[in-house]
Formats: C-alpha cells, sequence, structure tokens
C-alpha cells in the first residue's frame, strides 16, 4: 500500500514516538495499558497493497 501510515494510541490520545508514557496504577494491582494501532491516510492518493507494521514496546518499572 501506498499513502498510509501506522499511528499509535495509548487510551485513544495519539503517542508521540519515542516519548515516556506514564501509566496510571491501580488499588488492585492488576495493570492494563491501553494500547491500539490503527492505519491512517498520509498521502491525498491512496494505493491498495500489503501494509505492514513492527512496533517495538520498552517498559521501565520504577
Amino acid at each position: 500500500a501506498k499513502g498510509v501510515g501506522v499511528q499509535m494510541l495509548y487510551g485513544g490520545t495519539i503517542l508521540n514516538l519515542n516519548s515516556p508514557v506514564q501509566v496510571t496504577t491501580s488499588s488492585s494491582g492488576s495493570e492494563s495499558i491501553p494500547l491500539t494501532a490503527r492505519y491512517y491516510q498520509t498521502k491525498t492518493n491512496v494505493s491498495a497493497g500489503t501494509a505492514n507494521a513492527i512496533a517495538t514496546l520498552n517498559i521501565i518499572y520504577q
């Protein structure tokens, strides 16, 4: 595919790549990180084809 990209979202808000995200903690001791990804249009013209992406998630526990 041409003219498309991938956006990463945290709780529905677009993430700035390579920027840290503070995850809130719960009292239950069980955490859930609401990450999603979606394709989005980057050019006026989009052409069909294969669209693959790879993401790396680094978690630092402090």
